[in-house]
């Protein structure tokens, strides 16, 4: 699995795995929709994250994640970013071309 040609590291917990290529296939389609479909879709891309962020930081709470504090607040962080973006695409302030140059 890769994101702008970089490998992205499995896990080898397959539910988070799996939830990982969902959301790299969601990015993927944001580059091939046009505007007026954009918002739907970067919902979805939205509402995927705020729910595996949340069932990854139960596993690494589980697991005693050796560097928990740091990936959760990079979920903070992402999160903090997505929902900025949401709500300018929410009032049509965003378009297609500017998520595909932030990926």
């Amino acid at each position: 699995m890769t994101i702008d040609n970089k490998p992205i590291t499995l896990t080898g917990n397959t539910e988070i795995d799996d939830e990982h290529q969902t959301f790299i296939g969601i990015i993927s389609q944001l580059g091939f929709v046009g505007n007026a479909e954009f918002p739907a879709l970067f919902k979805q891309l939205y509402t995927h994250a705020e729910q595996h962020f949340q069932r990854e930081e139960q596993l690494i709470k589980q697991t005693a994640f050796p560097s928990e504090i740091e990936h959760i607040g990079e979920h903070w962080r992402v999160l903090a970013e997505f929902k900025q973006f949401k709500i300018k695409a929410d009032k049509g302030r965003v378009w297609r071309s500017v998520m595909i140059s932030i990926q």
